[in-house]
């Protein structure tokens, strides 16, 4: 069954995203009441009443895709991204090891391999509150790296 207020709701939006994109598209010009206004649709960009070329026209609409120079080298940057995740990482453990080596442990357990506070003091042989001290210690040294 054919909906006359659906086809006119879907006609409307389609001329609604054509209307944004065809002003997306025109260039900001002098105007009477405001300093810049969109160029009005009724100058042609071939007949430019300002004297700007088609090809020089100055599109309002931002573009935020990434360049595709960039795209083409994106495995270069996960892969630095990655080296420099685990050279953070590593520092962070080797801050935690000169403190304490049990902070480390206890990090990395609890971080890592997403153990809770009794298995890790079941495996270390320690208290319970003594992993969460432990825990917290981490947590400090890691912010504190993470903020210089």
């Amino acid at each position: 069954m054919f909906k006359p207020n659906l086809a006119k709701y879907f006609w409307n939006e389609l001329n609604a995203e054509h209307h944004r994109n065809s002003r997306g598209t025109r260039c900001l010009v002098p105007g009477t009441l405001k300093p810049l206004i969109v160029c009005p649709e009724c100058n042609k960009c071939s007949e430019c009443p300002y004297g700007k070329k088609p090809e020089d026209r100055q599109p309002r609409v931002i573009d935020y895709e990434v360049p595709e120079d960039l795209m083409n080298n994106n495995e270069d940057f996960s892969t630095m991204n990655q080296a420099e995740s685990e050279m953070i990482y590593d520092e962070l453990i080797a801050t935690m090891r000169r403190k304490d080596p049990l902070i480390a442990e206890v990090f990395i357990r609890y971080h890592t391999y997403d153990c809770d506070a009794p298995e890790i003091a079941a495996e270390l042989g320690i208290d319970k509150r003594k992993v969460y001290y432990l825990k917290e210690q981490g947590e400090q040294i890691r912010d504190r790296l993470m903020n210089r």
